[in-house]
């Protein structure tokens, strides 16, 4: 904004003589004039409302020493950039800052989000198409183990109850980035021996558990008639699965357990752990 120019009502410096009342004229413009200026200053440590004026690259200082600088591209044409009332106190999203975001909308036709980028349930993203959200299926979590040093043995007696089968092997522990259902899968061998001439009786009943929740048990094994010579063996692959609803975030277990209902003329029985008939372990998030 331009200083106003002093405007002197008349040529005083040809006009002579001087007397009182021109020398209050010239006082009464100097006056008026300096009002004007006064009028355009700004108080540093003041509070003050200013209208219509243009900032060249402002500066702007706040506690520290740094100062941020405001630049504008200059697209040729003018904008109204408007900063919505957010009710409440909140900041400005960066580009490439590392932030949360909440409750945001994202509409169709727009660059996939990658499922490990989503943060927990409660802060699920949302895609839509304006008019309907609907809630982004993510499988951010899979985990995979396997154990195959040596077979577990379960005993040749009857169990009272459910046990865990190894309780550090036969286990798989993962992290849970978001609430949801999560799908756990237990691959392995039962295997039951008897010695030469026994008929004998083998049945063991298998479930997961996280200690909170159980699942369904599966009875596996039967009876057979040893050899004279050689004994008996039975072998059976089993394929256990149950989905686990987890309510919150963090490290899970879910673990083998067996219980013996059956057991005649058992000389050996094992979940087999070789090279060639591993435990195999698996979770992965399937729904909300």
């Amino acid at each position: 904004m331009a200083i106003p120019t002093l405007a002197i009502p008349r040529n005083y410096a040809n006009d002579r003589p001087w007397n009182a009342a021109r020398v209050d004229e010239i006082v009464n413009a100097i006056e008026a004039w300096s009002g004007q200026v006064a009028a355009l200053a700004v108080d540093a440590g003041a509070t003050e409302t200013v209208t219509g004026w243009t900032l060249t690259n402002p500066l702007l200082s706040g506690a520290g020493v740094g100062l941020a600088t405001l630049q504008y591209a200059n697209s040729g044409n003018n904008r109204t950039i408007t900063f919505p009332d957010p009710g409440g106190n909140d900041s400005i999203v960066y580009l490439a800052a590392a932030q949360t975001l909440t409750n945001k909308t994202i509409t169709l036709n727009v660059t996939p989000v990658t499922a490990n980028t989503i943060g927990a349930s409660s802060n699920k993203l949302t895609v839509g198409d304006g008019t309907t959200a609907q809630p982004l299926l993510r499988t951010d979590t899979y985990a995979e183990s396997s154990y195959n040093s040596v077979n577990i043995s379960i005993g040749t007696t009857n169990d009272g109850a459910f046990a865990d089968v190894d309780a550090t092997n036969a286990k798989i522990t993962f992290t849970v980035n978001c609430t949801g259902r999560y799908l756990v899968n237990f691959l392995f061998a039962y295997q039951a021996n008897a010695a030469a001439g026994a008929i004998f009786n083998s049945l063991t009943s298998f479930r997961l558990t996280d200690s909170s929740t159980n699942s369904n048990p599966i009875e596996v094994g039967h009876g057979v008639d040893s050899d004279a010579g050689s004994g008996a063996q039975i072998v059976y692959p089993v394929n256990l699965s149950h989905v686990f609803n987890f309510g919150s975030t963090g490290s899970k277990t879910v673990k083998l357990q067996k219980q013996n209902i059956t057991s005649t003329n058992i000389s050996s029985r094992a979940v087999t752990a070789s090279a060639d008939s591993s435990i195999t372990m698996r979770a992965h998030r399937i729904a909300d």
